[in-house]
């Protein structure tokens, strides 16, 4: 199983909710993206057992994955 957590404005229907995913062989973070229907555009960083991973990495069961917004700093 995979531990999913979607935070602010990376979608608005599922914002600030974790999820379960069930885990299968050979799923890649952008695999977790398209199932979930998330927008990749409105995804700036992807944290997997937070440490910065970009969609085409290999998920092992029990990873825990993140997904944030892109931020505006001044």
């Amino acid at each position: 199983m995979l531990e999913v957590e979607i935070n602010k404005d990376c979608d608005e229907v599922f914002v600030g909710t974790k999820v379960s995913v069930p885990y299968r062989e050979g799923m890649l973070v952008e695999t977790i993206i398209k199932e979930l229907g998330l927008n990749e555009d409105d995804i700036g960083i992807i944290a997997v057992n937070g440490k910065h991973e970009v969609t085409k990495y290999a998920l092992k069961d029990g990873d825990k994955v993140e997904f944030f917004p892109f931020t505006i700093g001044g």
